[in-house]
């Protein structure tokens, strides 16, 4: 499904009864997009123009020390007829960031472990959000939250979490890695070459 970009919208007046209703200066064609003024074929009434876009949210993994707080990077995305890119028009959308129990620990939390996820009001603003993962317990966590976000309906995606269900919907999911990708003691510099 490709974007609609200036969808006009209208009302066309049906009188089934006397057949004597009409709209007033019609200025659109409902059946049609083509200019009606032309040739006198109008039959309804603009009301408005509106761009109309598939969407969804999607979140990226985040990973780093258990004692700081960890960034996940999360958008709200358009196909727009070729891909997914960002809705930098996007300044609305709402969700729910706080975890609601529904998130997997690998390696289970102790009882003196928690951590929070949170970003502030939950709007999208020019289509991106931050979400923000800490350790708040006694004890810092160590290892890999995977927690979905919840979403309106209208932003969740056909993600098939589970291998079986390609024509549901879900809200999106990603991962929050504390202390995993601390690197080794003895090194003191990495350096990736590119080939």
């Amino acid at each position: 499904m490709a974007t609609f970009s200036q969808l006009d919208i209208g009302v066309q007046v049906a009188d089934n009864d006397t057949d004597i209703s009409f709209v007033n200066v019609p200025d659109m064609r409902a059946d049609s997009s083509d200019i009606c003024a032309d040739n006198g074929t109008c039959n309804a009434k603009q009301i408005s123009t509106q761009d109309f876009r598939h969407g969804r949210i999607v979140m990226d993994n985040t990973f780093g020390p258990e004692t700081e707080i960890l960034r996940m990077p999360t958008y709200a995305q358009y196909w727009n007829g070729a891909g997914w890119i960002i809705n930098t028009s996007d300044n609305c959308s709402q969700v729910t960031d706080s975890l609601d129990g529904t998130e997997v620990y690998d390696p289970v939390l102790a009882s003196n472990q928690t951590v929070i996820r949170s970003d502030g009001d939950s709007t999208v603003s020019a289509g991106q959000l931050t979400l923000l993962w800490q350790n708040t317990g006694s004890d810092a966590y160590r290892g890999q939250v995977a927690a979905p976000l919840q979403v309106d309906d209208w932003l969740k995606w056909y993600w098939n979490w589970d291998d079986t269900s390609s024509s549901v919907l879900y809200d999106p999911r990603a991962s929050a890695f504390f202390g995993r990708y601390r690197g080794h003691d003895r090194i003191i510099y990495w350096r990736e070459v590119g080939q």
